[in-house]
C-alpha cells in the first residue's frame, strides 16, 4: 500500500492561517507484514502492558477484513451492516499504526511506547489532553505524536492545528525534545498524512527512561515467547508463530520475527544498539522487520 506523506511544520504561536513552512510530499510504501506489525504492536505499552501476543493477534482477527485485499488502500468489509463505531475504531488504530510506522522512516526511531505507558512507568498521574505515542531517536531526540485516523477526504487547517497543538501538551519528566502531529486521512480511498513537526525544540538526556522502558519491553517479549517453538529464520534472528493454530487467518501463518540477541537487550536496553538497517528485505511484502528488531514473517 502506498501512502502520500506530506512533512512541514507550523510556527509555535500560530493561527489557523498559518501556513505549512518547508513543505514536501512524497510517497512511502508500507507493506501487509509491516502493517501488522505496527497495528499489533503499536498499541502495545497501555499503562503496564507492554506485548501480550494474544491481545496483539486477536486484534489483527478483529479487523482483518480491514486489512485484506488492502491493496491500495484499507478495505471497508462488506459484511458490517453500516457499523460506524467499528469502522471508527479501526481508523483510529490504522492512525497509530501509521504514526508509528513514519517516526521509524522519516525520524529513524528505535523504539516506541505508547504515551500513559512512559507516564505509569514514571509515576505520573494520567490525567488531561495528551499525545498519543512516545518516540525514541538517535542523538537523545525524543519525539510526542498525536496520531489520528481518519476516513474523511481532507483535513482542514484548523484540525491539524488542534492535533498539533495536543502533541505539545506533555510532561516535562518524559524529556520530549520535539513534537508531530501524524494525521492519516482518505484511508479507504487514497491513504495520506500529514506529517507535521510543531517545531518545538529541546535538550534532554533520555538515555536512561530509554534503556528502562526498552529492557522491560525487550524482557516481557521473551516471558510471552519462551514457550513457544522457535524456527530458523534470516542471519541473526528467528521466528515463532503467533497462536493462531485454531483459527483461519486468510489461510495464512504468521510468525514473530525476533533478534538472536534479545536478551541482551533485555539486558541493557536499546541505547547502545544502532536501528535494524532492513534495506534487503523491503522488497519482501511478506517479511518485514522494523527498526526495533521485532518483525513479522507472513506464510
Amino acid at each position: 500500500m502506498d501512502i502520500e506523506v506530506t512533512t512541514g511544520s507550523l510556527p509555535q504561536n500560530n493561527t489557523l492561517n498559518s501556513p505549512i513552512l518547508q513543505r514536501h510530499t512524497q510517497t512511502y510504501r508500507i507493506s501487509l507484514a509491516a502493517l501488522i506489525k505496527h497495528l499489533g504492536c503499536v498499541a502495545q505499552g497501555r499503562r503496564s502492558t507492554f506485548f501480550k501476543l494474544k491481545k496483539a493477534f486477536g486484534a489483527m482477527l478483529y479487523y482483518s477484513d480491514y486489512l485484506f485485499p488492502a491493496k491500495t488502500c484499507f478495505s471497508v468489509p462488506s459484511n458490517n451492516m453500516g457499523d460506524p463505531t467499528e469502522k471508527s475504531q479501526f481508523s483510529n488504530n490504522a492512525g497509530l499504526a501509521i504514526a508509528d510506522f513514519l517516526s521509524k522512516k522519516i525520524n529513524h526511531a528505535k523504539f516506541t511506547i505508547h504515551y500513559e505507558a512512559a507516564m505509569a512507568q514514571n509515576n505520573i498521574a494520567i490525567h488531561s489532553s495528551r499525545p498519543d505515542l512516545i518516540a525514541y531517536c538517535p542523538h537523545n531526540i525524543c519525539l510526542a505524536i498525536e496520531a489520528k485516523g481518519l476516513s474523511d477526504s481532507s483535513v482542514s487547517l484548523a484540525e491539524l492545528n488542534k492535533h498539533k497543538n495536543q502533541s505539545r501538551n506533555i510532561h516535562p519528566q518524559l524529556g520530549i525534545t520535539n513534537s508531530y502531529a501524524s494525521v492519516a486521512y482518505n484511508l479507504y480511498k487514497r491513504p495520506k498524512v500529514y506529517y507535521i513537526d510543531p517545531e518545538f525544540p529541546n535538550t534532554f538526556d533520555n538515555r536512561t527512561t530509554l534503556k528502562d522502558l526498552s529492557m522491560k519491553f525487550y524482557q516481557n517479549i521473551m516471558d510471552e515467547t519462551g514457550h513457544l517453538n522457535k524456527k530458523s529464520c534470516i542471519s541473526g534472528f528467528y521466528k515463532v508463530l503467533l497462536p493462531n493454530e485454531d483459527i483461519d487467518f486468510y489461510s495464512k501463518k504468521i510468525f514473530l520475527v525476533l533478534p538472536e540477541k534479545i536478551k541482551d537487550f533485555a539486558q541493557n536496553g536499546l541505547n547502545d544498539y544502532p536501528i535494524f538497517e532492513q534495506k534487503n528485505i523491503d522488497e519482501d511484502s511478506n517479511f518485514y522487520i522494523d527498526n526495533d528488531y521485532i518483525g513479522i514473517q507472513i506464510e
